[in-house]
């Protein structure tokens, strides 16, 4: 009786690190989009209405990782799980692009004025979005074995596999930690133009102490 035991060698790479990118572009549409409310000096800042201002951008993904995939899957028939079949071996080689988004859920951060320091508390920062460029795919060989035939599964196990490795290596990195960053930069650029002279910003992440 012949039962089917999967076995693959993967030859992977994942890099190209493009960290950043997203937030000079935010940084600057906001300042030449945003119109801050008039403030006479010594105006009393409202919590509230600084919130509202971020809340206005909800999700902001300011790092992003790119990379690149290319790896053989393949598989054979066996005899009691012990011995290949000959001719049953099955195997492809396929190719891609992705890329990691990483960023800050702005419709969880809080805002305290203390005096004249504005405290403003952000979630950490998190995986976004983890998209595959289907342009991008190539098969550059395949061959299906006698009696064990290639399936759309076969491909569908392998993106999968391949985009948890993708997010892995992203999370071992440092894209978390510029996206954290770069979002912290880019609300104190939206805070700062609606502030009269004279506040300071100051960032905590949720969860932590610093």
């Amino acid at each position: 009786m012949a039962r089917k035991r999967a076995g693959s060698s993967l030859k992977s790479f994942v890099g190209g690190v493009v960290v950043g990118l997203v937030v000079g572009a935010v940084v600057v549409t906001l300042l030449f989009t945003y119109n801050p409310p008039d403030q006479r000096e010594g105006d009393e800042v409202d919590a509230a209405i600084l919130m509202e201002e971020i809340a206005q951008i909800s999700e902001l993904a300011t790092a992003e990782q790119s990379y690149t995939v290319a790896e053989k899957v393949s598989s054979s028939n066996t005899l009691f799980d012990l011995v290949d079949i000959p001719f049953t071996e099955k195997f492809f080689i396929l190719t891609y692009t992705g890329s990691v988004k990483a960023g800050v859920n702005l419709d969880d951060a809080s805002i305290a004025v203390e005096g004249t320091t504005v405290r403003v508390t952000l979630p950490p920062a998190q995986i976004l979005s983890d998209a595959i460029d289907t342009e991008s795919f190539k098969t550059l060989h395949e061959q299906e074995g006698l009696f064990n035939p290639l399936h759309v599964d076969d491909v569908t196990q392998y993106l999968d596999k391949t985009r948890q490795e993708a997010e892995a290596a992203a999370l071992a990195g440092d894209v978390l930690a510029e996206a954290q960053a770069n979002a912290e930069e880019s609300v104190r650029a939206l805070l700062g133009a609606a502030l009269p002279e004279g506040y300071a910003i100051e960032f905590e992440i949720e969860g932590t102490a610093e």
